[in-house]
């Protein structure tokens, strides 16, 4: 039972930054100071995402919280060009 804990563990760990390594490439511009800040920035979410998925091994819960933070995203900016 303890190895597979922290096999979900690792998986999730990994998964999380892979996932983060992912939103790097958000900046369209070769900026290294500026790719370190996403995955940072990315970091503290993707990890918490992964853990809930390998908890309830269902992506319904992650997509939604994805596209609510899309969402998000897309009024912030919206409200910022007017």
């Amino acid at each position: 039972m303890a190895g597979r804990v922290n096999d979900a563990n690792s998986t999730a760990v990994r998964a999380g930054l892979a996932l983060a390594i992912q939103h790097v490439a958000l900046s369209l511009v070769f900026d290294v100071p500026g790719m370190a800040w996403l995955f940072f920035a990315f970091s503290p979410l993707a990890l918490p995402l992964d853990f809930i998925y390998i908890r309830l091994s269902r992506l319904l819960p992650v997509a939604l919280a994805h596209f609510v933070m899309d969402l998000q995203l897309v009024v912030q900016l919206a409200l910022m060009t007017q």
